[in-house]
C-alpha cells in the first residue's frame, strides 16, 4: 500500500509539473503575440503619422508655390515687371520642398495612397507648370505677352494645384481614416491670395522665425523677471 501511495505521488507530481511547464510555455507565446501585435500596431501608427507630415509639408509648400506663380501670372497680365531673379529664387525653393514632398509620399505604403489611374505624376504636372511659368517670363522681358498665352499659362498652373490637393485631400482621409470636413477641403483648394504690398513672399519662413526667437526672447525675460521678483519676496 505504502509502494502505491509513492507511485500515485509521483505521477501526480510529474503530472503537475508537465502542467505548469505547458503553462508557461502557453503564457510565453501568447506574450510574443502580443509584443508581436504590438510592435505590428506601433509600425502602422508610425507610418501612419509619418504620412500625414509629409502630407502637411507638402500642402505648405503647394500652397506658396501656387501663392509665388498667381502672383507672377497677375503681373504679366497686368503688364508690369517682374524681378525674374526674385521670382526664381522662391518658386524654386517651394518647387523643390513640393516635389521632394510628393516623391516621399510616393514612398510611403500603397494603403495611404490614393488611386490615379493612368494620370501623369504630379511631380512631373507641377515642375511642367513651373516651366510654362519660367517660359512666360522669359518671353515678357523681350515682348508683352498675349492674353490668350497668359491665361493657358494661369489654367495649367491651377489645374496642377487642383490635382495635388485632390491628392493630398485623399491621403488624409487614407491616414486617418475619415472624411476630411467640408471647410477644410474648401481651404485647402482655395490658398489665401497675397497682400498686394508683398508681390513675392520672400522670406516668410525667415519672419516666421524671427518672430518665433523673438517671443522666445520676451518668454525668457518674463520668466527671468519673475524668477528675480520671487527670490526678492521670499
Amino acid at each position: 500500500m505504502a509502494m502505491l501511495e509513492t507511485i500515485l505521488a509521483t505521477v501526480s507530481g510529474l503530472g503537475g509539473a508537465g502542467l505548469g511547464a505547458a503553462g508557461a510555455i502557453l503564457v510565453q507565446r501568447a506574450k510574443r503575440r502580443d509584443d508581436a501585435e504590438a510592435a505590428q500596431a506601433a509600425a502602422a501608427r508610425a507610418e501612419r503619422d509619418l504620412t500625414l507630415e509629409i502630407v502637411a509639408t507638402a500642402r505648405a509648400a503647394a500652397r506658396g508655390w501656387l501663392t509665388i506663380t498667381r502672383r507672377v501670372i497677375a503681373d504679366l497680365s497686368a503688364a508690369r515687371t517682374v524681378n525674374f531673379d526674385m521670382y526664381e529664387e522662391q518658386e524654386t525653393q517651394r518647387y523643390t520642398e513640393l516635389t521632394s514632398a510628393l516623391y516621399r509620399l510616393a514612398g510611403q505604403p500603397e494603403e495611404f495612397q490614393p488611386t490615379r489611374g493612368d494620370s501623369p505624376p504630379l511631380a512631373s504636372q507641377v515642375e511642367e507648370a513651373s516651366q510654362l511659368v519660367r517660359d512666360l517670363v522669359h518671353r515678357a522681358i523681350q515682348t508683352p505677352t498675349a492674353t490668350d498665352e497668359v491665361a493657358e499659362v494661369h489654367s495649367a498652373v491651377d489645374a496642377a494645384f487642383a490635382n495635388v490637393n485632390d491628392y493630398l485631400v485623399k491621403s488624409t482621409e487614407l491616414a486617418t481614416d475619415r472624411d476630411v470636413s467640408p471647410e477644410f477641403r474648401a481651404k485647402m483648394a482655395s490658398p489665401d491670395r497675397p497682400n498686394r504690398s508683398d508681390p513675392y513672399p520672400i522670406g516668410l519662413g525667415w519672419r516666421v522665425s524671427c518672430l518665433t526667437a523673438a517671443l522666445l526672447i520676451l518668454g525668457l525675460s518674463a520668466a527671468g523677471a519673475y524668477y528675480i521678483v520671487s527670490t526678492l519676496l521670499m
